[in-house]
Formats: structure tokens, C-alpha cells, sequence
């Protein structure tokens, strides 16, 4: 089961297929109106990636169950003086534009921490 957080709204759902139903969803939402940040998390372990929903590029952000460091973003890209915005609970949460990841990548990513419990090294993964 994973718990699925944004925007102060909360759904449970049972299988990957549910969650990359909802995600396709709420992708599509963000698009007509606000990129946002949506949080799933592994119940069994209680870890948890963050992805960043509605643009043409994407974010990810990975937070252990205990919410002590080490943390981890997606990262690799283009190292330039500009950010790139998501909603996060109704403010803007900005990161660097080297952060930023294909939104397929991201994706694949989501399903890879969904079903394993680790991230994808198909990510560059940068500690923060």
C-alpha cells in the first residue's frame, strides 16, 4: 500500500498500477494549472519520494522514514543560475535546474522506488 500526499490531500492506494493511474491523473490536472509536488510513500517502510507533477521536466526528492539526513535529489542536469517551481502545500518550492529529470524518467523512477524500496540508479542522485 503507499500513501499518496499533496496539495494537504491524502489517498491510500493498493498497487502500482492504482498509483500510476492517480499520478497520470494528477499530472494531467497540474498541467491545466499548477506544477505541484506529490509525495508517495512505502507504508511497510515509511520512506518516501517526492515527485514534481504538471511541467514538461520533472523533480524528485527521497526522505528516509526517520526524516534524518542523508536526502537525496534528483540531480545531473545542466548547472545554470535558474530554478525551476512547484506547489508544495500551497507555496512555491523552488529547486536548481540541475535537478530537474524527464517526466518519463521521473516516472520510472516512482515505479522503481514503488516496487523495490530503493532508488533507481537510472537517476543521478545528488545528497542535500
Amino acid at each position: 500500500m503507499y500513501k499518496v500526499y499533496w496539495n494537504r490531500q491524502e489517498v491510500c492506494v493498493m498497487s502500482i498500477m492504482d498509483l500510476d493511474s492517480l499520478l497520470d491523473k494528477l499530472h494531467e490536472q497540474f498541467q491545466n494549472g499548477e506544477p505541484t509536488l506529490v509525495t508517495v510513500e512505502r507504508v511497510g517502510s515509511g520512506d518516501t519520494l517526492t515527485i514534481g507533477l504538471g511541467a514538461k521536466v520533472s523533480v524528485l526528492s527521497f526522505v528516509r522514514a526517520d526524516k534524518m539526513p542523508p536526502y537525496y535529489t534528483s540531480g545531473g542536469g545542466s548547472d545554470v543560475e535558474e530554478y525551476i517551481v512547484f506547489r508544495l502545500d500551497g507555496q512555491w518550492s523552488e529547486f536548481p535546474r540541475r535537478a530537474a529529470v524527464p517526466i518519463n524518467d521521473a516516472r520510472s523512477a516512482m515505479r522503481f522506488f514503488c516496487e523495490v524500496g530503493e532508488l533507481s540508479s537510472s537517476i543521478v542522485w545528488e545528497q542535500v
